[in-house]
């Protein structure tokens, strides 16, 4: 009986080990790259490293910036900005880049921006719609912001952030795609507008020619800055958590720990049979 009680604590010594083993091994495998959506060095279906690399090969030189000052530097120095999720940016963020968009020669792509955003930006683009079904769609004829694509594929509400957004275009501003009451993709001056992330994804850049859409509009000036917005942003309208101070790896290895302290709670509080009744020494009269 006490072999078998020495032996069970070796056993969760062994298995706890095994289970931080395995956490630093994922955490090392998931350390070279940042698996996010439209992250530019992510392999996964969410993030864009198939887009990256073939407009490096290109010659295009991709840099990754996560704050916006880095971002309106780059604007102003008439490079292509491509803002991953606008919704994510302040009203003090979004004021910095149309100022740099108005006094410079640069372009900048906004990934499905909401109406919102682009109050900020351009009065002539705005929301009309979605498009809520896997659709091919064309660029139509005489179209001038099809970037030498002729149809592109959305996947409609299995898209990564849900269905394409298409927009509505007035004055100077074109749109082309046209789906319903709107565009997929608008274009005023040098402001681009794309409806749906996923024409940037890995599983999606290779449907119909969203390839051609993507590696047109943010290739042609030969320098393309990937801004990703960020909590940690000094711009940003709320202040970083602690999390986010934490390296990505920290999840994984938090809940394999967690998975850990589990088992050994199991193993150590499982009771070993029924309570036993001992006879007291003296009997107390009710």
């Amino acid at each position: 009986m006490n072999s078998s009680a020495d032996r069970r604590p070796r056993w969760l010594v062994v298995l706890i080990v095994l289970a931080v083993v395995a956490a630093v091994l994922a955490a090392v495998a998931r350390g070279y790259y940042r698996d996010g959506p439209l992250e530019p060095d992510a392999p996964t279906g969410q993030g864009s490293r198939a887009a990256v690399s073939v407009l490096v090969d290109l010659g295009v030189q991709v840099d990754t910036h996560r704050h916006t000052a880095d971002a309106v530097e780059d604007l102003s120095e008439g490079r292509t900005v491509l803002v991953t999720d606008p919704g994510l940016l302040s009203g003090a963020q979004l004021e910095a880049l149309a100022t740099s968009l108005e006094e410079s020669a640069g372009t900048l792509v906004l990934v499905q921006p909401d109406f919102v955003t682009l109050g900020y930006l351009t009065p002539l683009i705005s929301p009309a719609g979605t498009v809520r079904t896997p659709t091919l769609i064309d660029a139509g004829p005489d179209c001038d912001a099809a970037f030498g694509a002729r149809q592109v594929h959305v996947p409609g509400d299995e898209g990564l952030v849900g269905p394409a957004t298409t927009y509505r275009t007035s004055g100077q501003a074109a749109g082309c795609f046209a789906s319903g009451a709107g565009s997929l993709v608008a274009v005023h001056d040098r402001l681009v507008v794309l409806g749906s992330p996923d024409l940037l994804t890995n599983d999606g850049i290779g449907q119909a020619d969203n390839s051609a859409l993507v590696l047109n509009a943010l290739g042609s000036a030969g320098e393309l800055t990937w801004y990703i917005p960020s909590p940690a942003d000094p711009m940003a309208g709320t202040g970083p958590d602690l999390l986010d101070y934490l390296p990505d790896w920290a999840t994984s290895l938090a809940l394999w720990l967690l998975l850990s302290a589990l088992v050994a709670l199991l193993a150590l509080g499982r009771r070993f049979g029924p309570v036993v009744v001992e006879p007291l020494p003296v009997t107390v009269r009710p």
